[in-house]
């Protein structure tokens, strides 16, 4: 068993490594550029690292504090570089944690767990979409790969990686910043079902894993000096397995968040926001209030969080 994981991991990091040297080694390439008088002229892209980020949250789970009348306090930490490829491409990767140190209402020591890592790699290279003298839609398509490095991920839902894409596009009206996204993503598995330790290595057991999802967002933010109010709507539809044969059915799934943040300074911000996520359609079809649901809200799907968020920039030449 243990030299199946290391095999595992090490297929794992050598995935990675071949990832991020053929996206550095193609962004390396020199961009041909044409001055004034017709001359060609190699320009070297920008390269360095850029930025990095960092985002807690401290939430609890409204369900838990009004039905069964005990808070679930949950916390995470999220952990982000940008490194830039070129003057229009960068590469990010980014890694965190989570956990219920203080309530823990699962009876098991919850104190803080390592998510799932990140790379991805996107781009502001594809033109504007030009509306007017002053209004334009502006493109940021962007590729990830996702790293199983949970112990959730390795041990019980079993997956290789997951590859994404994305292409989100946005526009800025009298001060109000409306979005709309498009995700395409699908996640490699080693099994049909959930795995676990208890059970033999190549049984499963329920079913919940989504090999193929593609979602679609909307969200509008408005900025009043320090103060930043956002809201976003997303649909998302999977394709999920429905037993341990292998057999699958289409998923639907539908996500609401509302959030205020204040800017204390130019390196950190505070956040406060409320978020709830389930089927949009009920058992007997209904269409489910999007923002919150009594029945759903029993199972937790909703969630009040404060949070803290920042970046430093100290590799920047402009820094």
């Amino acid at each position: 068993m243990k030299k199946l994981e290391t095999q595992f991991a090490v297929r794992q990091l050598a995935i990675v490594l071949t990832t991020t040297l053929m996206v550095i080694a193609a962004s390396t390439t020199a961009f041909a550029e044409e001055d004034e008088a017709g001359t060609v002229m190699a320009e070297a892209p920008k390269i360095g690292l850029e930025k990095l980020s960092f985002g807690y949250s401290f939430g609890n789970r409204l369900g838990m504090s009004v039905f069964h009348g005990r808070p679930s306090l949950k916390h995470s930490l999220n952990l982000s570089a940008n490194y830039e490829l070129t003057d229009k491409e960068s590469l990010s990767f980014g890694i965190g944690g989570r956990g219920e140190p203080i309530t823990n209402t699962r009876g098991t020591e919850d104190m803080f767990f390592i998510s799932d890592g990140s790379l991805s790699v996107s781009s502001s290279r594809m033109p504007k979409l030009e509306l007017g003298d002053e209004l334009s839609i502006g493109f940021s398509p962007s590729a990830s790969l996702s790293i199983p490095t949970s112990a959730s991920s390795r041990k019980v839902t079993a997956y290789y990686t997951s590859l994404g894409l994305s292409l989100p596009a946005s526009i800025k009206v009298g001060g109000v910043g409306f979005g709309i996204g498009t995700s395409l993503s699908y996640t490699f598995y080693r099994h049909t079902g959930v795995v676990f330790e208890s059970a033999d290595n190549d049984s499963q057991n329920g079913s919940n894993l989504s090999p193929l999802s593609a979602g679609i967002s909307a969200s509008v933010n408005y900025k009043i000096s320090d103060v930043r109010l956002s809201s976003s709507y997303g649909f998302n539809k999977s394709r999920s397995y429905a037993n341990q044969s292998g057999d699958s059915y289409w998923r639907d799934f539908a996500s609401f968040r509302l959030s205020a943040s204040y800017s204390i300074n130019p390196l950190l911000n505070v956040s406060l926001g409320y978020s709830y996520a389930n089927d949009p359609l009920n058992r007997f079809g209904d269409l489910r209030m999007p923002f919150f649901d009594t029945f759903a809200d029993y199972h937790n799907h909703s969630r009040l969080s404060l949070g803290l968020s920042g970046s430093l920039s100290p590799f920047s030449s402009e820094s």
